[in-house]
């Protein structure tokens, strides 16, 4: 019908081609290159010169009469082949056609591709070499923006029993580079594995006829789904067209109508002639221009021949006649104008109803326009609505006006099948809970500071170091403070490397200052009932300082370790992606608002590195070292009772406490690091439940002692020894000075008296003195 419209606006206009009447002959060339050569051949023989070929209607017939056509100096025009194969000057000399290349096409793919974020693409291609070409320009511009293309070809002769297995590989998103009744068997295929939108969908060619999706009249095509199914496939599928009408009434081709106007005229050929003009398509528009084209050539020819008396005499000269000469008088051998008529054809400038035409070098349809359509479901009608342009140099898709991502994809936009990474961190509830337990525990630590300096003149806590108290205090406060760097959510690199080397550097100082203080309690416990003839000794073992010392030396080691790992390990330091073992994906539905379902891999934020790993080994192995020589020593004091005097007992239960803590810790630290949530939770529970224990174990006692004897009158009350502690006696003295008891304990005991403490152990007894 596009011609018919053509050629009743030409025959009827006073200005084109005036005197003559354009006639065309049809011509149904089957799609097949040797129907398509006996077409032309025949008509060449006809006693009536042509002076032009239009069509034809699809590549494999197009190629081989525009390779043929030239020979008889005729040019040749075509209004729906669009194959790679006919950008070849040198092999189609004299062809031209109405609508881009093929190759176009591709680049519309690719921008919708990359405007959706798709990352992995699978294409299915018919192995010609027409759909070759596309591939390779699509798969090459892909593949420059890093997305995975898989290519999956099969031969025209096995069909799509030539693939195997095309939607086996997790993709969701496919081209179709192929002919449509290809396309029709696949998408059986795709319904029986439920791809179809919103899991899936795929790009097609839009030049696909009509209702492609449909059988064709006499089709023997053996389909396994039927009309219905295929259609809910191809429903929300892309289509690319490079060409379109002029939509805009203001906007008018130089034929004086626009795409409007000339649908109603298509309409008006077409309705009652369906079985003479065929099935409707929606390439008429092209063949429209294309005659107009052509009629505006021949009509520049004319006047070539009206205006320029030279060309007309060469003309009737190479024609052999004694008068002007006329088209009437083009032969297939008046070289002369018949090259004429392809300069012209040539030098095409024209706005048709699908926009502006002009021809590159290779006689193709220059600045095309790519236009994106989209198969949709409305009740029981399957149709397709334009949704944007592939437009710019960087070919990037664009929406029109009354379209968007809701209206394109209402249910989100389909996954491409490749996970997204996401960065997953400590759960909030379990940062809430723990900074909580944290915060109680520095109170706690708080009140056990103000006891401790509120009641350090008593004898009570004079006895016990209160000095060193203050050490396990500040210890077990920095392990709750090390309890919010380990629960602190941690979404980038930055923050997760500091909350790593901090952490690191408060569970050690932190463990030292705690642990290092109990350790020098324990020794010095152990040195009063196993050395107690040494009197020189013991008096300096007895007194806070070297054992201050003494911890203060374990820090120091713990900060020269880290310093050194620091530097030497400085290129390897920042924390690095690794999967979270825990949950390491998740299918999310909508998550963004954009996509319909978005598999996402989970990763995590951890400091990994040979350099930290010998770190960690070093100060656990070292404190593992000291942890063993304190149990020993715990094991070897196990049975002594003082009463009044009994926080060794306690000392030794927090030393059990720490060996815990130390050993869950490193197992923690070694085998789940990658489990954020589980590793986090035991790691801050086991350093809550240590730090917490042990501070429970140095002072609550002493507040319960204290609240039932604040005047410490039962400090030096005699203890019973038991169990079968039978062995030597021996006798030692403590001198203490007269300073460390309080004012309340002095008065009234002046002079030379003197309290005495009798220590027992089995048939060992301790006479501490106090000089009074």
């Amino acid at each position: 019908p596009g011609i018919l419209v053509a050629l009743d606006e030409i025959n009827s206009n006073p200005y084109v081609l005036p005197g003559y009447t354009l006639h065309y002959t049809l011509n149904d060339n089957e799609c097949d290159r040797y129907v398509s050569l006996r077409a032309l051949f025949n008509q060449l023989r006809d006693d009536r010169t042509k002076i032009a070929a239009v069509g034809s209607g699809c590549t494999l017939a197009t190629e081989p009469a525009a390779e043929a056509s030239h020979f008889w100096n005729i040019s040749q025009i075509s209004c729906h082949a669009s194959s790679p194969t006919l950008r070849n000057r040198d092999g189609f000399r004299r062809y031209f056609q109405t609508i881009g290349s093929e190759e176009g096409r591709a680049f519309a793919d690719f921008g919708v591709i990359t405007f959706y974020g798709w990352k992995k693409v699978t294409i299915l291609q018919l192995d010609i070499d027409s759909f070759e070409r596309v591939t390779i320009e699509l798969s090459t511009l892909l593949r420059s923006q890093g997305v995975l293309v898989s290519i999956m070809t099969f031969e025209e002769s096995d069909g799509i029993a030539g693939l195997q297995d095309p939607f086996g590989n997790d993709t969701t998103i496919y081209a179709y580079i192929m002919y449509e009744n290809f396309a029709r068997q696949l998408l059986c295929m795709a319904y029986e594995k439920n791809l179809m939108y919103p899991r899936s969908t795929f790009l097609h060619p839009a030049w696909w006829v009509g209702e492609w999706w449909k059988d064709p009249p006499n089709s023997t095509e053996n389909l396994t789904c039927s009309e219905v199914q295929r259609a809910q496939v191809v429903d929300r599928s892309i289509g690319v067209l490079l060409f379109e009408y002029i939509e805009d009434d203001a906007d008018v081709a130089e034929t004086g109508i626009n795409g409007t106007t000339y649908r109603m005229k298509f309409n008006e050929y077409y309705m009652g002639n369906e079985e003479t003009l065929g099935t409707e398509n929606d390439f008429g528009q092209d063949c429209y221009d294309a005659i107009w084209i052509l009629a505006l050539a021949l009509n520049k020819t004319m006047n070539d021949l009206i205006d320029n008396p030279e060309f007309n005499a060469n003309a009737s000269a190479e024609a052999s006649i004694n008068r002007t000469f006329g088209l009437e008088d083009i032969t297939y051998k008046t070289e002369f104008v018949l090259e004429r008529i392809f300069d012209h054809l040539t030098e095409t400038n024209f706005l048709g109803i699908t926009g502006n035409i002009s021809f590159d070098e290779d006689g193709i349809r220059d600045g095309i326009r790519l236009f994106v359509y989209q198969n949709r479901i409305s009740g029981t009608t399957l149709s397709r609505l334009k949704i944007g342009d592939v437009v710019g140099d960087q070919l990037n898709f664009v929406y029109i006006d009354t379209e968007n991502n809701s209206t394109v994809w209402p249910e989100g936009v389909p996954n491409d099948g490749i996970p997204m990474n996401r960065i997953t961190t400590v759960h909030l509830s379990i940062s809430i809970i723990f900074g909580l337990l944290s915060a109680g525990g520095l109170i706690f630590c708080f009140v056990c500071f103000l006891f401790n300096l509120i009641f350090r003149n008593t004898i009570l806590i004079r006895l016990t170091s209160p000095n060193l108290n203050y050490i396990i205090l500040a210890g077990a406060a920095l392990l709750y403070v090390d309890i919010c760097f380990i629960t602190l959510p941690k979404e980038n690199e930055t923050f997760a490397t500091v909350c790593c080397h901090v952490s690191v550097l408060l569970t050690s100082v932190g463990y030292s200052l705690c642990f290092g203080t109990i350790m020098a309690k324990m020794t010095r416990i152990f040195y009063i009932f196993n050395n107690p003839l040494n009197q020189n000794r013991s008096l300096m073992i007895v007194k806070d300082l070297p054992l201050f010392i003494f911890v203060c030396c374990l820090v120091g080691a713990d900060v020269l370790l880290l310093v050194i790992y620091l530097v030497v390990d400085r290129n390897d330091l920042n924390a690095s992606l690794k999967m979270n073992a825990e949950n390491p994906s998740d299918l999310v539905r909508d998550p963004d608002g954009i996509h319909h379902e978005v598999i996402f891999d989970n990763y995590i934020y951890i400091c990994t590195s040979v350099g930290r790993s010998v770190l960690l080994g070093v100060l656990y192995g070292y404190k593992a070292v000291l942890q063993v020589l304190t149990v020993l020593l715990a094991l070897k004091t196990r049975k002594v009772k003082v009463k009044g005097l009994d926080d060794y007992k306690y000392i030794i239960m927090a030393t059990y406490v720490s060996t815990f803590v130390l050993v869950v810790v490193f197992i923690f630290t070694f085998t789940i690091e990658d489990q954020v949530n589980l590793y986090a939770a035991l790691t801050s529970f086991s350093f809550f439940l240590g730090s917490t224990v042990i501070v429970m174990l140095i002072f609550v006692p002493k507040m319960i002692t204290l609240y039932r004897d604040p005047e410490g009158e039962l400090v030096f009350s005699k203890t019973r020894p038991e169990g079968t502690m039978h062995d030597t006696q021996s006798h030692m003295q403590r001198h203490i000075s007269s300073s460390e008891v309080p004012p309340s304990m002095s008065e009234g005991r002046r002079g030379s008296k003197n309290a005495q403490l009798k220590l027992e152990k089995g048939n060992s007894s301790f006479e501490l003195t106090q000089q009074i």
